[in-house]
């Protein structure tokens, strides 16, 4: 399911406990603001399922079938409304919301531990920065810029974290 939480991790509330993509979980998922007619949105799938929309309430407004994917993060754009996905080989593709297809290569992978790819999220979008995971060894953290150069910080997510990382 889908939990909304205030910042600080108090005040869990599960807004959506079903549907989710084939194979029962919500590995890949993204928010939508201009979805279900500016209401708001969100995307997800699991690896090579379809990609679903559905509405705050769980109600499934959009499936796509699989598009040659393997997605375990997305993110919003804002600047073209479209979806970025982290896909099998840590690269970035994009995603047309409006149609499902998968519309390509956005950046290729520059982790350097055998990226696979990790939870994905979006932030400052309209400057083009997306925060990417890659589960390699170890799992490593990095931002994406507007024209697709990969900085790294930190490297070790298990390591500083205890845990797998995940981002979304």
């Amino acid at each position: 399911g889908v939990a909304r939480h205030n910042a600080n991790g108090t005040g869990g509330t599960t807004i959506i406990a079903g549907p989710s993509p084939a194979g029962g979980t919500w590995r890949a998922l993204a928010y939508d603001p201009t979805g279900d007619g500016g209401n708001g949105s969100l995307w997800a799938a699991s690896f090579a399922s379809d990609l679903i929309e559905v509405d705050l309430s769980g109600t499934v407004l959009n499936t796509f079938a699989n598009d040659g994917w393997s997605l375990y993060g997305l993110a919003y754009d804002d600047a073209t409304g479209d979806l970025f996905g982290h896909d099998s080989a840590g690269d970035v593709i994009k995603i047309s919301t409006t149609t499902g297809l998968n519309l390509g290569l956005q950046w290729t992978s520059g982790f350097p531990n055998g990226a696979s790819q990790g939870g994905l999220s979006g932030y400052s979008q309209l400057a083009g920065n997306l925060a990417a995971l890659s589960q390699g060894t170890p799992d490593e953290m990095g931002n994406y810029d507007s024209a697709g150069s990969l900085t790294f910080g930190p490297l070790d997510v298990e390591a500083q974290s205890g845990t797998n990382g995940h981002l979304g």
